[in-house]
């Protein structure tokens, strides 16, 4: 029988950068990344990588619907960026004016409750099924999906999930455990374009393929996962919320600029702004480019002691939620476990903290400590933090920064 999915253990260790060649040149660039069971361990954003889940609500309803969303990045141009900056490569042809990203391709399969085993293997009769009624390749819009493949399947950065009014039907263990349905929803994310694979019969049944010469596409352009709701009879869980992102204590104005006189007298804190236009997350076919703002500015690191400046996350007290699932018998429900997972470039002082725990309450310290990268490039600078509670429960919070010599 499966289980809701544990928190990671309280004890985070930091580890320091140690590379050759490229990475000893870039190694202040890229921060730790911590890593998922349910994607590859890479500890930085080197290619396609899907930083976090989002779901509304965070946990199913009987009947109602849910939305998911992905937080999904493609580090691989800031990484080109930064070789050209070191000087380890020939810099890349000038983009035209406003031009976003290679667009990352999304798709979705769905409508998996209550599997086999309550495992996502339980699932993959249905995902063939499914790919065998697919287009090749994928349609790139959602109003080329036949009605009849809408619960089943869907394209971009969104899909809707039904839960079954059902779904906790002859579900009562023989324990005094609340009943639980599982569902589970399968995506992919690619540097290209997605094709169905039906052939795939122990993971989900897609390919990502190069746009210009369709060659296959390996694991730092192709992300598939899953995401794995849970629906229990008490009140729906709801997602961490976030009141504020600070930067050493002070909340930056978001203002929107066509240079950087438009945000000469805005600052945050002690660091100035300057203009810029933050690398698109997700970046999608027929997306708006990214408005330009006023972002953070700083100076590269290229060698320590720097200047470091502390992130921190801001939380509703209604954040941390009662967890019914955990309840003892004949006991209270205990408080929901929260962490937040730190993701992007730059010097971290740490990967991943603990934000509440059940038996010693809130942590006050869970800010993150951030030193610049070691090189200057044209790009803002991402900085993200996910934070989960251990029912699905999910927030995102980025910080964008301006890196100049």
């Amino acid at each position: 029988m499966a289980h809701p999915p544990r928190p990671p253990a309280e004890r985070f260790r930091a580890r320091a950068q140690r590379a050759g060649s490229v990475w000893l040149v870039l190694a202040q660039l890229l921060a730790c990344f911590p890593s998922s069971p349910d994607f590859p361990p890479a500890r930085q954003p080197r290619g396609v990588r899907v930083l976090a889940t989002v779901s509304e609500p965070a946990g199913g309803i009987p009947g109602a619907e849910l939305q998911l969303r992905l937080e999904a990045f493609d580090g691989a141009p800031l990484l080109a960026e930064a070789e050209a900056a070191a000087g380890l490569s020939e810099p890349a042809a000038e983009p035209p004016d406003g031009a976003e990203p290679v667009p990352l391709s999304i798709a979705w399969l769905g409508g998996c409750h209550n599997p086999s085993g309550d495992t996502q293997a339980g699932c993959y009769p249905l995902l063939g099924e499914i790919a065998r009624a697919l287009p090749d390749p994928l349609p790139s819009s959602g109003g080329a999906i036949p009605a009849e493949l809408a619960e089943y399947f869907g394209v971009g950065n969104g899909f809707s999930v039904r839960i079954p009014d059902d779904i906790l039907s002859g579900r009562q263990l023989m324990t005094a455990a609340l009943p639980f349905g599982v569902s589970f929803t399968f995506f992919a994310v690619c540097r290209g374009i997605l094709r169905p694979a039906p052939e795939v019969t122990n993971g989900v049944p897609l390919r990502c393929h190069d746009r210009q010469t369709d060659e296959p596409l390996g694991s730092e352009a192709f992300v598939p996962g899953f995401v794995t709701t849970y629906t229990y009879p008490a009140e729906a869980n709801r997602s961490p919320a976030l009141l504020a992102t600070p930067i050493d204590g002070a909340e930056l104005e978001q203002r929107l600029c066509e240079s950087d006189a438009d945000c000469a007298e805005l600052s945050v804190g002690t660091l100035p702004t300057a203009c810029a236009r933050p690398v698109s997350s997700t970046p999608a076919l027929a997306a708006e480019p990214v408005p330009q703002r006023c972002l953070p500015l700083v100076s590269a690191c290229p060698a320590p002691p720097c200047d470091s400046h502390e992130l921190a996350l801001q939380l509703t007290p209604s954040s941390v939620e009662k967890d019914p699932a955990a309840t003892p018998p004949g006991g209270v429900a205990p408080d929901e476990i929260l962490w937040v997972k730190y993701f992007g470039y730059g010097g971290f002082s740490r990967e991943e903290a603990l934000i509440n725990d059940r038996a010693t309450g809130l942590n006050p310290d869970y800010a993150l400590h951030w030193t610049p990268p070691a090189v200057a490039i044209d790009s803002p600078v991402p900085v993200w933090a996910i934070v989960q509670d251990n029912r699905g429960g999910t927030a995102v919070a980025r910080w964008d920064f301006v890196v100049r010599p």
